[in-house]
Parts: structure tokens; C-alpha cells; sequence
């Protein structure tokens, strides 16, 4: 049997901000990190995850890019333009997964894209590996130079 590798501590001190049209995926993806010990916001269209964003400065944004009226894309350029948006973690999960929707997904400002149906399992260890991986960073930008 498998096992997730995500430590109680970090699902329980991580934010996530789950949007997605279509709210049987996200209330499902929702149900299933709350499972987890993860504190979980839902939003099903753009301008409403940008306000929930705003107000709960997630940790984790798992944002679908093919929303209607203002797509992920958007509402990815819009939270990183935003003084605590370089914070957070931002994961497309998308039915999109051309070359082309990878890297205008990198271009919007986001740290992963993963196609849909993502395991997950799978989804776990990413957000625990770029959780990481922003937390070093972090680390870093505030030590003493060399």
C-alpha cells in the first residue's frame, strides 16, 4: 500500500486556495486535503479566488487555467503581482497540457503544471517538494551574505 510522505506538521500549518469551475472537482479536492490536515478555502471563478486570496493569503493555490470569464492564467499574473503573491505556491491542475499551455502557464507565474486527473498522491509530494523548495529559498533571501 502506499503512503503519502507529507508530515502532519506541514499539512496543518499549509493554506490552500482549491478553484476550479467546476465545483464537484474542487469540493472533492477540497474534501480530500481537508482529510490531509490541510486548512482549505474553495473558489469557482476568477474574480472571487482573487478576493479569497487577498483576504487568506494561502500558502498553496491549486488553480484549474480554463475558468470562464477571467482565466487562470489571469488570476495567476494578477496574485503575483501582489505584494504577498511571491509567497505563495501556485499549481495549474488543468485539463491543458500542450507545450504551449506549459510554458504560457510558466510565463503567468506559476510553480507547476499538472494535467488532469492528477493522483493525489502525486499531488501531495508536489506541494510538499515546492513548499520546500520555497522555504529554502526563503531561507536563504533572509540570511547574512557570505
Amino acid at each position: 500500500m502506499s503512503t503519502s510522505h507529507t508530515s502532519p506538521s506541514l499539512a496543518s500549518q499549509t493554506r490552500v486556495l482549491v478553484v476550479d469551475d467546476n465545483e464537484d472537482n474542487a469540493d472533492s479536492l477540497s474534501i480530500l486535503l481537508t482529510t490531509r490536515g490541510f486548512v482549505v478555502a474553495v473558489a469557482y471563478e476568477g474574480e472571487s479566488a482573487l478576493a479569497r486570496a487577498a483576504a487568506d493569503q494561502p500558502d498553496v493555490i491549486l488553480l484549474d487555467i480554463g475558468l470562464a470569464q477571467m482565466n487562470g492564467l489571469e488570476v495567476c499574473s494578477r496574485i503575483r503581482s501582489e505584494s504577498w503573491g511571491s509567497r505563495a505556491t501556485i499549481i495549474a491542475i488543468s485539463g491543458w497540457g500542450q507545450a504551449t499551455d506549459l510554458k504560457r502557464s510558466k510565463d503567468a507565474g506559476f510553480d507547476a503544471h499538472l494535467v488532469k486527473p492528477v493522483p493525489f498522491n502525486e499531488l501531495i509530494a508536489i506541494i510538499a517538494r515546492l513548499r520546500q523548495r520555497r522555504s529554502e529559498s526563503a531561507h536563504e533571501a533572509i540570511s547574512p551574505g557570505e
